[in-house]
């Protein structure tokens, strides 16, 4: 480090602060930011508050050595405001340092001089910019008689303000160090007639003409096959694809699976997938301040991605062979060096990958429908909502006349409910809302018929038109889009289909298969029980009854029952006192009293919860013990925070329990079983009639010693619940 001329301070309205001296290290790069600010100031660096370790672990993220570049700044003291908070320099004050910043210049004779924003980069080029027009575009420029080659980049402190532009940043600053160390940008992939596969590992993807792959239309358009080194074949080969001995590695993968068996070609051999390494590398944030799409990742990795033209699934088939090959053989390439960038060796990550085929197969075979069970219910619900709207519109038209009432308006509902007088509460926009709850505030037969017209609707709508006509609905299962880690449905969604037995008759056991259901009992409060210590709830048939003799003394009543499920279940969920209150009907001061009586009872279960909380507000995410699962909570709402804190470590667990459970059955290959579907704690199956009292033993069994393989304390403690029927909606207990 150099001393600055002091004659040049007196210039300046700074000249009683402390000096930040410029950090010279190496002449590759020279960084220039705008001034120092409190940190520096205090440890007389350059860039090494917020800001600063934004830059220096950009740096090395992107793989620019910090001892070949050196740091400086417009300023070298700390401007401040009246208020004493920091402020950007004045033309005086710049100009009272530019002497000093031109000498560091030309000591250090960068080969890059890298200005960091606006107002350093408008020194360097002597102009007026606007940043994001010229950040990352190399400029050669005389300053003061000398040549240098410019490269504006956005300064950090901006970014530590709009997190979100952060992949956009690295992405910025990967392409300085490509320009910087001279890489090649346009060969992702080379194209061979042979190659190896290098551990064994093969990546591929597909190209297709629909996000669907079970509709009807569906097509394969092309799909490449290539390795870790980004070398694809020429001509793609299914005997690859087919080989058990090669890991088979993608994006999105289960989807690409499923392409592909349409097609005739099966692939087989272990899986992984690169989204579901992003997934819980970014602490299981979905769709927020991360997207898990492979151009998405890219980006946040900073891999340039910006030659690879983008293109509609929608439209695929119109585009060129030729094009559409080369889009599929980057996204190869993309992959493959996405998946040597992104960690996928923890036990979370292992353990999703097991599930993956088992998955696939579950989504394959789809749920048997009874068509003429969802015909019928179809048609009558179309006669209840006929009937309902002639009664809808006879209550309208006694208030109201001939007017032709359409109860799927809310703009219609606002009106006739203002009509009798209800005063409607209003959205944050100011508009009047319509909600169930309020509608069954309202003593009035319009609001009834107005809530039963919804529920049949509904049903109607989402749970039997839908279902016209298919033998099977195929659904496909996340991994990847829920807060906790839960696993998900969609397209239909199977695991929100309403208990109501009606509905979930129409799913029914293929001929000569019973339908069964195992789920594990009280699994939440368990995994509670584990994670804090309270070893004594993993033994006792009813977690509930046993909390409330423990704590009262005596056995409790169906009621008094029920208040302990709400207070344990509630906490969990960050319910406030004033909810619990209200769900125990009784005052907050009795139900403060009730908490505290559960707390002196279970004191290391209630400690755990405590601590939770207490790390959740200092570091912002929640560790999951156990599976390495973490979860990103810095953006989060303080309410959502302390439900999240609590609530994440214990669902998370509770559903990879089930997943790691159903897993274990689909790899037992046990004779007469098939998986049917999976809800949070419950796992449906198909197992044959005749192999009933041979293959449930071997289920229980399963999944009573597979918790272990999470929480070595659990192994053998769950209790296991098993029901049979003809149907989903039809199922009564198992008793050999």
């Amino acid at each position: 480090m150099v001393d600055r001329p002091k004659a040049l301070c007196s210039q300046c309205s700074l000249e009683e602060r402390p000096q930040v001296k410029d950090e010279v290290n190496g002449s590759l790069i020279l960084f220039v930011g705008i001034a120092p600010g409190y940190t520096e100031e205090r440890k007389g660096r350059p860039f090494v508050g917020k800001s600063g370790r934004l830059l220096r672990e950009t740096l090395r993220f992107v793989g620019i050595r910090l001892s070949q570049v050196s740091f400086a700044n417009l300023v070298h003291c700390f401007p401040q405001d009246w208020e004493s908070k920091a402020r950007d320099p004045s033309e005086n004050e710049i100009k009272a340092c530019e002497n000093w910043l031109v000498d560091t210049i030309r000591r250090v004779n960068p080969k890059w001089l890298v200005p960091l924003g606006r107002i350093p980069t408008e020194w360097c080029l002597g102009r007026k910019v606007s940043i994001t027009r010229v950040a990352g575009v190399p400029v050669n420029h005389n300053i003061y008689g000398d040549n240098y080659t410019i490269f504006p980049l956005p300064h950090p402190a901006y970014i530590t303000r709009n997190v979100k532009l952060l992949q956009g940043y690295r992405t910025s600053f990967q392409r300085l160090a490509d320009v910087v160390y001279e890489k090649d940008l346009k060969a992702l992939y080379q194209v061979k007639e042979y190659i190896e596969y290098p551990n064994n590992k093969v990546f591929f993807d597909i190209e297709c003409n629909h996000t669907n792959p079970f509709a009807n239309d569906w097509k394969l358009l092309c799909y490449t096959v290539g390795n870790a080194n980004r070398e694809v074949l020429a001509h793609p080969n299914r005997d690859v694809l087919e080989d058990k001995g090669l890991t088979k590695i993608g994006h999105n993968i289960k989807f690409d699976i499923h392409g592909l068996r349409k097609a005739g070609v099966r692939v087989r051999g272990k899986l992984e997938d690169v989204m579901l390494a992003h997934y819980l590398a970014t602490g299981m944030v979905e769709g927020k301040t991360h997207s898990h799409s492979l151009k998405a990742i890219a980006r946040e990795y900073g891999v340039p991605v910006e030659q690879v033209k983008e293109i509609d699934v929608k439209h695929t088939s119109d585009v060129p062979r030729e094009e559409r090959l080369d889009y599929n053989r980057n996204d190869v390439a993309l992959t493959a060096l996405l998946y040597e960038k992104i960690p996928h060796n923890s036990f979370v990550y292992k353990m999703l990958s097991d599930s993956l085929p088992m998955l696939v197969d579950m989504e394959w075979r789809g749920m048997h429908l009874d068509q003429n069970r969802v015909q019928t219910l179809f048609k009558e619900g179309q006669q209840k909502l006929e009937a309902l709207l002639t009664q809808l519109r006879k209550e309208v038209g006694s208030l109201w006349g001939e007017w032709v009432f359409n109860p799927n308006s809310s703009p219609q509902v606002v009106k006739v409910l203002t009509k009798l007088g209800v005063k409607l509460p209003t959205t944050k926009k100011g508009n009047p809302t319509t909600r169930g709850d309020i509608l069954k505030g309202i003593d009035h037969p319009l609001a009834r018929l107005l809530l039963e017209w919804r529920g049949v609707s509904k049903l109607t709508s989402t749970y039997l038109a839908p279902y016209l006509g298919k033998a099977r609905l195929h659904t496909t299962y996340n991994l990847h889009t829920t807060d906790t880690g839960r696993l998900s449905s969609t397209n239909p969604n199977l695991q929100n289909v309403p208990i109501e037995s009606t509905i979930r008759r129409m799913f029914i056991a293929p001929e000569g298969y019973t339908f069964v259901s195992i789920d594990y009992s009280q699994i939440e409060p368990r995994v509670w029980g584990a994670l804090s210590g309270e070893k004594e709830l993993l033994n006792v048939p009813d977690i509930y009854v046993f909390m409330h003799q423990k704590t009262f003394g005596r056995p409790p009543t169906k009621r008094q029952r029920d208040m302990i499920k709400i207070v344990v279940l509630g906490t969990m969920y960050g319910m406030g006192s004033q909810a619990r209150a209200e769900a125990l009907g009784i005052t907050e001061a009795e139900a403060t009293q009730f908490l505290g009586e559960l707390k002196r009872a279970f004191p290391r279960g209630f400690e755990w919860i405590h601590n939770q909380l207490s790390f959740a507000k200092k570091h912002q995410r929640v560790n999951i013990e156990y599976t390495e699962r973490w979860r990103d909570l810095s953006r989060e709402p303080k309410d959502r925070l302390r439900r999240l804190a609590v609530n994440t470590p214990i669902q998370s667990i509770a559903s990879d329990i089930t997943l790691k459970s159903a897993t274990s059955i689909y790899m037992a290959r046990i004779p007469g079983v098939r998986l049917a579907n999976l809800i949070h704690d419950e796992i449906s199956l198909y197992i044959k009639t005749e192999l009933l009292s041979k293959a449930i033993p071997e289920l229980q069994e399963i999944m009573r010693e597979t918790p272990g393989d999470i929480i070595p304390v659990l192994r053998g403690k769950l209790k296991v619940d098993v029901e049979i029927g003809p149907s989903w909606g039809e199922l009564s207990p198992y008793s050999v």
